[in-house]
């Protein structure tokens, strides 16, 4: 780790090829580097850190003639969509739409916009999957890297989807996931 030092130490059971991903531009802008003294100092500091640290969100269609498309469905869940945030390298996901009908095995959506895209393949928890009418307690959700791809899949206790059933999500609620990119150059 370069000889950084962290409060309380390195976290327990890095994995062998583990990188802190840091970016240094805010230790040299003079406008974040000392503390503020006044108002003044303190709205500088803070419209500088909104420069950097960059939030924004949107939406994106999937299916018909949007650019992102649905696949393992013979019949896709209508009028999809997904609302996102995101806040730096934090992405939040909302899904809007409820289930199709499949013709796999598995089902995705691809692709994301560039900007949702993380450095490394991400594996998140998605809950209010649906299976057939029944509710999918424990699903979870891939983000990959060079497929621009959100795969979403069943957990072990669950198996695989079942070609020619429904799947998607449940109309109850909103379900969502939240990731990072890790991507230091996307800010």
């Amino acid at each position: 780790m370069g000889g950084i030092i962290r409060p309380g130490g390195p976290p327990a059971n890095l994995p062998g090829d583990y990188e802190d991903l840091r970016d240094n531009r805010l230790l040299h802008n003079p406008n974040i580097t000392s503390y503020p003294k006044d108002q003044r100092e303190w709205n500088t500091f803070i419209q500088e850190l909104n420069k950097w640290i960059k939030n924004e969100t949107g939406s994106f269609d999937i299916g018909g003639s949007a650019t992102a498309q649905f696949g393992g469905f013979s019949s896709d869940p209508a009028s999809a969509n997904i609302w996102w945030a995101r806040y730096g390298q934090m992405v939040h996901m909302e899904f809007y739409f409820t289930t199709g009908t499949l013709n796999a095995t598995s089902w995705d959506i691809s692709p994301i916009p560039d900007n949702l895209v993380p450095r490394d393949d991400v594996t998140v928890s998605c809950a209010g999957m649906v299976q057939n009418g029944t509710p999918v307690d424990e699903g979870m959700c891939t983000i990959n890297n060079s497929a621009k791809r959100l795969s979403f899949r069943l957990t072990a206790q669950f198996g695989v989807w079942t070609s020619g059933a429904t799947a998607g999500f449940n109309t109850s609620g909103r379900h969502s996931i939240i990731y990072m990119l890790r991507q230091p150059g996307k800010h």
